[in-house]
């Protein structure tokens, strides 16, 4: 697909006009089409510039497998390293030899820890659990650790936030560091992402978007401030513009912060996915898209109320597609129809 014909997807998805966001073409890092739409605080009516940052939700969970892909290149862990030789931690119904790759391909059966895959269920845990007491990751660990799994590890495919939190806790044991300190220094800094960071949503700074929750009958809105954790973690929540998610692309596939062979590992297809119609593959933190041209894309995606995100990258033009969205506007009909049924 051509930057015209996704322009022309992007324009028929956004008929109404009611995105609020960042869309952006890139092809060997040259901007090809790069425009804001909407606010950044729907209250103050402050427009969203193409250098906005915004939360990306889920797509936090390839600097978690970047950070852990350093040490495992470090040789302080390897990916068939068993979780009980690593983890002091109360592991109740967690099956202690789950393995690193494991919990980045999500085939280690500990269930999300919201339930059911939805956005309601995502806001609804802070009724119990205060957002403003979530800040370290072992605060995650009472909401699913005592949950029943759902299948013995490595025996099915399901996606997985809790097993990502894991991992943060598996950075933070073998480091002694905060989690977000890990990936501010093994990550952002060696990749240049000066406009990342892991943001408190009651301290945000200059140029960065809130998220907005949008009723669709009555046009009213609020920001998410409360229906979110307040500082991300390594299953999501990170905060970037489309110019540092080009700068990690362009670090994934041609830069030096993992060794070609680590890529090799990384971008290897080692588990389908349950999607009807379309053959992706979880990688280590990635998903994968075996076209039937014969070509191979690349994207990360994420969802969280008031927030929407995918990044699509185009091996055969070099070519990042990059939607970042602050009111929670349903992009998955649109990456459906950029990426192709596979």
């Amino acid at each position: 697909m051509d930057t015209k014909d996704i322009i022309a997807e992007f324009e028929k998805w956004n008929v109404k006009g009611d995105f609020s966001g960042v869309f952006s073409i890139r092809r060997d890092m040259v901007v090809q089409f790069e425009q804001a739409y909407g606010y950044a605080n729907y209250g103050e009516k402050t427009p969203n510039r193409c250098d906005t940052k915004m939360g990306i939700a889920s797509g936090t969970k390839l600097f978690t497998a970047l950070a852990i892909l350093t040490l495992v290149e470090e040789q302080a862990l390897s990916l068939d390293q068993c979780l009980g030789d690593i983890l002091d931690i109360e592991f109740g119904n967690i099956d202690k030899t789950i393995t690193v790759q494991q919990l980045l391909t999500h085939t280690s059966g500990i269930p999300d820890y919201f339930g059911e895959p939805d956005s309601d269920a995502f806001e609804q845990i802070w009724e119990e659990y205060p957002v403003y007491r979530m800040t370290r990751v072992a605060d995650f660990l009472p909401l699913f650790v005592h949950k029943p799994v759902q299948f013995p590890p490595g025996q099915e495919t399901s996606y997985s936030d809790s097993g990502f939190l894991l991992l943060g806790l598996v950075l933070e044991q073998l480091t002694q560091q905060r989690y977000q300190d890990v990936v501010e220094e093994r990550i952002l800094r060696r990749c240049g992402l000066d406009n990342t960071g892991f943001y408190y949503a009651n301290r945000l700074p200059q140029n960065t978007a809130l998220g907005h929750i949008i009723d669709e009958e009555t046009g009213d809105w609020r920001t998410n401030i409360f229906a979110i954790s307040i500082v991300g973690g390594p299953d999501g929540g990170i905060y970037t513009n489309v110019q540092d998610v080009a700068l990690l692309w362009k670090q994934v596939f041609y830069g030096d912060l993992i060794s070609p062979t680590m890529r090799q590992n990384m971008l290897t297809p080692y588990t389908p996915m349950k999607e009807e119609g379309r053959n992706v593959f979880y990688g280590l933190g990635i998903y994968i898209i075996q076209r039937e041209d014969g070509y191979t894309h690349y994207y990360i995606i994420g969802g969280d109320p008031g927030v929407e995100f995918f990044s699509l990258y185009q091996t055969e033009m070099h070519q990042i597609v990059t939607v970042i969205g602050n009111t929670g506007k349903n992009i998955w009909p649109l990456f459906c129809a950029i990426a192709g049924n596979g």
